[in-house]
């Protein structure tokens, strides 16, 4: 991938390090782009299809009651790779259908998610284009809408064409959403980056992104738009280590009305360190300029400390990503604006005919803006924890089987019609069977 990673850096591509679940577009082309080295084009042409089912039974458990969700999905894959650009498109489509109508918000839900991302290489610069449409229910921050970030990592995220977007660039650009509620909201993020490799030794990169979030699915929350732009400059000290900095602006508008705008400008001292051949570690820290824009209360400016930690770790059979992130985010529709605290752990192991996934995350939003519609809570906090399995029962055919814990909690109540204070701990379980077609191979 082509995005400018300040957190980690890459290491060459080779068939142990495609993603090890994928029966699908694997391994993926070589674009290695790192600190130390300029993009590769791969030389082969060729392009896959390949498309899958998902169909589960979800079991939520909370000190109220007991629902049953059905959950059907379909995903489809292409990846097409020439010999300066690659481009890479997902689609999943489906809905959920509970047996209690006020546990989703409706007996019903459809959900949709489309990723397109194109990458044009040259011999020292890359462009890449990336656009994420999704109309979920619930936060995308432990995929509790799908039976638990484990069942997501190994349906889903494992076969997709795309990889994901870097944690701490998810939440900058307004992808991420952290809240676990009921009814459905529509994301959109669009990115441009820019790459150039200056010398073998020094890279600059340039990040400009677009993003919105629509609650109206879900009355009551707080509508988001996000302009941004991230510059990064990083520095190979040698074999394994380098050091950057990075400069981030965002402009985070509230469309209701007293609710205001923030603007954030960021800077950040990152350094990054490879343990091993398979093995990263990376941190960024520094100040965060805030200055808060509301009709009522005018203008005011905060220094926020910001920064990212992460450790990342790959191998044919096991993949671990572990990070922690603290920057402002759009709220998630809580609040108009959160200085934001967020971790999460992965861990995925492979054997021939079944793979496991252990997942765990928390998430930590204090409010800076003015909290709009009454609400009166000091900060929100959700918690999930869960693992997932995963067995072939056949060449494209394989059975799941999930459990996640989450756990929201308000610093003070927060109650509406809309946002029920009753499932602050929920069980969820889940159990189904997944269809997967054979790679298909248009050229």
């Amino acid at each position: 991938m082509g995005w400018a990673q300040e957190d980690s850096e890459q290491t060459p591509a080779s068939p142990d390090s495609a993603p090890p679940f994928a029966p699908a577009i694997a391994p993926r082309p070589e674009l290695l782009i790192g600190l130390d080295q300029g993009p590769t084009p791969v030389l082969e042409q060729r392009s896959f299809l390949v498309g899958g089912v998902h169909i589960g039974e979800n079991a939520a458990s909370d000190s109220s009651q007991l629902s049953s969700i059905t959950v059907a999905f379909g995903n489809l894959s292409f990846l097409s790779v020439r010999r300066h650009a690659q481009t890479a498109i997902d689609y999943l489509g489906g809905a959920e259908i509970s047996n209690n109508a006020s546990f989703l918000g409706s007996s019903s839900i459809q959900v949709h998610q489309l990723t397109a991302e194109h990458h044009m290489l040259w011999r020292r610069r890359t462009l890449t284009l990336y656009d994420r449409f999704s109309n979920l229910p619930g936060g995308d921050f432990g995929s509790a809408w799908f039976g638990g970030a484990g069942l997501y990592n190994l349906a889903i995220e494992g076969v997709n064409a795309n990889q994901p977007v870097p944690s701490n660039l998810s939440n900058f650009f307004a992808a991420s959403d952290f809240g676990g509620f009921e009814g459905s909201h529509i994301n959109n993020v669009s990115l441009a980056e820019y790459r150039e490799m200056l010398s073998p030794r020094s890279t600059f990169a340039v990040i400009g992104g677009y993003g919105f979030t629509d609650y109206s699915g879900t009355p009551g929350l707080i509508n988001t738009r996000l302009a941004g732009t991230l510059v990064n400059y990083g520095h190979k000290l040698g074999r394994r280590d380098h050091i950057g900095f990075s400069y981030r602006f965002q402009k985070l508008i509230f469309p209701q009305a007293g609710a205001g705008d923030i603007y954030t400008n960021s800077l950040q001292l990152v350094y990054g360190h490879q343990i091993s051949s398979r093995m990263s570690f990376g941190i960024g820290v520094g100040p965060q300029f805030v200055e808060l824009n509301n009709p009522s209360n005018g203008s005011v400016n905060q220094i926020n400390g910001g920064g990212n930690i992460s450790l990342a770790y790959l191998l044919h059979k096991n993949r671990l990503a572990a990070g922690c992130d603290r920057q402002v985010t759009g709220g998630s529709g809580l609040f108009a604006g959160a200085n934001t605290d967020s971790c999460q752990f992965s861990v995925v192991h492979t054997a021939h005919t079944w793979s496991v996934s252990l997942d765990a995350g928390y998430a930590d939003l204090s409010p800076i803006g003015q909290i709009s519609l009454g609400y009166t809570a000091q900060g929100y906090r959700y918690v999930f924890a869960g693992a997932a399995i995963d067995r072939n029962l056949g060449q494209h055919v394989s059975a799941f089987a999930g459990y996640q814990f989450n756990s929201q909690s308000f610093g003070t109540a927060l109650c509406t019609a809309s946002i029920s204070c009753n499932q602050m701990r929920e069980h969820l379980f889940s159990m189904g069977i997944d269809f997967r077609t054979r790679p298909r191979r248009l050229e």
